[in-house]
Parts: structure tokens; C-alpha cells; sequence
């Protein structure tokens, strides 16, 4: 069998004159784009469930670690960087500017208990 698809012998061309192709000489006009809608009511990025479960679990996680702080120096640099955050000095290089003024602001604004237990808790 062949593929080809020609014409039956014997068969007649369609009557009426040849179909004419419409071609316009002028292009259409580009669509202008509609404004985008507009916005609705954005949900908040945060619930009320979701502020209530951060602050129990901030409260669980900070009663937690205030009572199993400890109470005076430990070992390795501990007393070192105590003392350079009481006088908000550099305890050795590097230094750990940042982690020092932080910890000084705990032991300025916290008069309770020894400073190397405020600096702990800050």
C-alpha cells in the first residue's frame, strides 16, 4: 500500500470559483494590558495561636535555664569574660566586642546576684 494521498483517478475539482485568501495590509493594534486587581485583605504572617505558642515555649525554655544556671564562675574563660564585661573591657583577643557590650548592659541593668552570674543570664 502506498501513502500517498492523491487524488482518485476520475475525480472532479470542487465547484465554484477558488476560495480567496483575506490578507490585511495594516497589522492589528497591540492589546493595551489591564491594570492588575485590586488587592485584597492580606492575611497577618502570624496568628494569635502562633504568639501565644512562642511565648509559652519562650517562658518553658527561660525557667528551664534560669534554674539550671550556674550560680558562680565555671570553668575555662568564664571569670575572664566576666571581668571584662563588669568593666566592659577586652577580656583577650579577639576581644568579642559585641558579646561584651551585651553582657555588660546585663550587668548594669540586672543589681541582683554576683556578675558572673548576671553575665550568665544575659
Amino acid at each position: 500500500m502506498s501513502n500517498d494521498k492523491t487524488k482518485p483517478p476520475g475525480a472532479k475539482p470542487p465547484a465554484g470559483p477558488p476560495a480567496k485568501t483575506v490578507s490585511s495590509p495594516v497589522a492589528p493594534a497591540p492589546k493595551t494590558p489591564l491594570p492588575p486587581p485590586p488587592p485584597g485583605r492580606v492575611a497577618p504572617l502570624f496568628r494569635k495561636t502562633d504568639w501565644l505558642t512562642f511565648l509559652i515555649t519562650f517562658g518553658v525554655v527561660l525557667m528551664g535555664y534560669y534554674l539550671t544556671m550556674a550560680p558562680e564562675m565555671t570553668l575555662e574563660d568564664s571569670g575572664e569574660l566576666a571581668t571584662g564585661s563588669f568593666y566592659a573591657g577586652i577580656p583577650h583577643p579577639p576581644g568579642y566586642p559585641v558579646w561584651t557590650i551585651y553582657t555588660w548592659l546585663w550587668t548594669v541593668l540586672v543589681p541582683i546576684k554576683n556578675v558572673a552570674w548576671r553575665v550568665a543570664l544575659g
